[in-house]
């Protein structure tokens, strides 16, 4: 989750680093979805919720980090019975 008008940063940096991603809308809020290189399936969702993080890292500063998980949904492939 990050805050409202930073994905057109978050867009930037993951052309920066040639992460390929689309640009998303559900329910009235705006997305962005990408995969990372170990295969996770990602969503970065615009809100005006959470605490501002203060840390500042690599050119991500205060007014566009990320303020933690909107929410998980986790898919198992495959399963053994033991």
């Amino acid at each position: 989750m990050v805050p409202k008008c930073a994905l057109l940063f978050w867009e930037n940096r993951l052309e920066t680093f040639k992460i390929k991603y689309a640009k998303m809308e559900r329910f009235g809020e705006h997305y962005l979805q990408f995969d990372v290189p170990h295969g996770l399936h990602l969503e970065m969702v615009e809100r005006d919720e959470g605490e501002q993080n203060t840390w500042k890292f690599s050119g991500i500063t205060s007014d566009v980090a990320i303020r933690g998980f909107a929410e998980l949904s986790l898919f198992l492939l495959s399963h053994s019975k033991q």
